[in-house]
């Protein structure tokens, strides 16, 4: 299930999230569909929230169980600044999810 870091993310308290990561919350562990704190705040489209948890040491090269990078997300819920984050950090534009599509 999700975990109160991925809640937090959910609801974009920002204040929560910190706590939680500044007190030892796992940043990268999946909930039961493979998303990340990162794949969430992503989904919610909170920059501010994806540029922390990047600079937390959060993993880019993480799935979930689609095959959907953090990339995925971002470029298909037309998150432009999110995703021009990713490719400013030289996220791979080519991985496929499990249908073989692409992010971009």
């Amino acid at each position: 299930g999700a975990t109160a870091l991925h809640l937090a993310v959910h609801s974009r308290s920002k204040s929560v999230t910190w706590l939680l990561v500044e007190n030892g919350a796992k940043i990268d562990l999946p909930d039961q569909d493979g998303m990340t704190a990162l794949h969430r705040a992503v989904i919610a489209g909170d920059t501010a929230l994806v540029w922390y948890l990047l600079e937390k040491g959060a993993d880019l090269s993480l799935v979930n169980n689609y095959g959907r990078d953090c990339l995925h997300l971002a470029a298909q819920l037309g998150h432009d600044r999110i995703l021009g984050l990713f490719l400013e950090r030289g996220m791979e534009t080519t991985r496929q999810d499990k249908k073989g599509k692409t992010a971009l």
